[in-house]
């Protein structure tokens, strides 16, 4: 117990020095200079709050994002709005040794709390629906809290423990025949659950109006995380235990390493890119398939170039320096 106490508390110092350096420098710069770089007519009739750009928010409540609690408060009050998902993340780190120790010295007793973790988030999510105007889509009370999303941190312990138990090789059947079809519809369960997910709202609101009666949208809110958490899983399971084949390399290739690197810095940086570029436009933009997609490569790239300065800036040096603090046993 001791030795993973200490695992741990090394663990969270890690998740710290990783996130938080980078992060800081980025709500200094979204704080301290985005109002100086926006100057269109845009600002005139619609919030920058509403992109999540908001540099009062900022300057008020800066140390909710720092103490990853900023997902807790008033959703108007949020500062650098994609960050309620760090929040989600820390927090949800934090409680996982609740589950992960159960599961190492007790495992019936870890996976039972596992799915009661996963039994919340799906009677919170309904719960909270139920008295909600937009059960659709419900920012504050459902959206960005923990506790309607720990299902799926769940659904990720039990698949690690998984893979930890059984050292990634599931053979599922000794007949090769009977293996084949089994991995196969594992396959199509996978990928078909997280397409369902995707694609079953597509005629809800398709033309200004909602077809879908309150129970329905109550269902789907309430599993739509759950479904895409399980099918998330069996794929990145098959991958793991050998049965990916030209999916797990495509997902394997070399090329996405330092992409992957630079992810988070992107996803830090891309909502402050956004909306500069949004509000000093002075002319509204005509909406086509051609113009979503030219603007998504151009946030993408101009995104990873600045990812890449700050990395270098500001993340290398720190884990250069966690490196030397707290060398990895060879």
């Amino acid at each position: 117990m001791n030795i993973y106490r200490f695992h741990f508390i090394t663990k969270f110092f890690l998740q710290l020095s990783r996130l938080t350096p980078l992060y800081a420098i980025v709500l200094l710069c979204n704080t301290a200079y985005v109002k100086y770089a926006i100057s269109g007519p845009l600002t005139l009739v619609t919030p920058v709050s509403d992109f999540g750009a908001d540099s009062d928010n900022c300057r008020k409540y800066w140390w909710r994002n720092l103490l990853y609690i900023n997902n807790m408060f008033d959703a108007r009050e949020l500062c650098m709005g994609v960050t309620w998902y760090l929040a989600n993340d820390m927090q949800m780190f934090l409680v996982s040794p609740l589950v992960i120790l159960p599961l190492y010295y007790f495992p019936v007793v870890g996976m039972l709390l596992a799915i009661g973790l996963i039994a919340t988030h799906i009677t919170t999510t309904a719960v909270i629906n139920l008295d909600s105007k937009n059960p659709a889509f419900n920012f504050e009370d459902v959206y960005i809290k923990p506790w309607c999303r720990i299902g799926v941190f769940a659904i990720g312990i039990i698949l690690a423990f998984i893979l930890h138990k059984t050292k990634c090789k599931i053979e599922f059947f000794k007949n090769k025949g009977l293996r084949m079809v089994t991995i196969l519809a594992l396959w199509i369960f996978g990928i078909g659950l997280c397409c369902v997910i995707v694609y079953v709202t597509w005629n809800n609101g398709r033309d200004g109006n909602e077809i879908w009666g309150r129970n329905q949208i109550l269902a789907y809110t309430s599993l739509e995380r759950i479904s895409w958490g399980i099918g998330l899983a069996l794929i990145i399971m098959l991958c793991c235990t050998g049965h990916g084949g030209v999916i797990n390399q495509i997902l394997s290739w070399s090329a996405w390493v330092p992409l992957g690197r630079l992810t988070y810095g992107a996803f830090l940086i891309h909502i402050t890119l956004m909306p500069i570029y949004l509000y000093n436009r002075n002319n509204m933009i005509y909406y086509s398939d051609y113009t979503t997609v030219y603007f998504f490569l151009g946030h993408l790239m101009l995104s990873y170039g600045a990812a890449f300065i700050f990395s270098v800036a500001f993340e290398s040096p720190m884990m250069a320096l966690e490196k030397i603090i707290l060398p990895r046993k060879k």
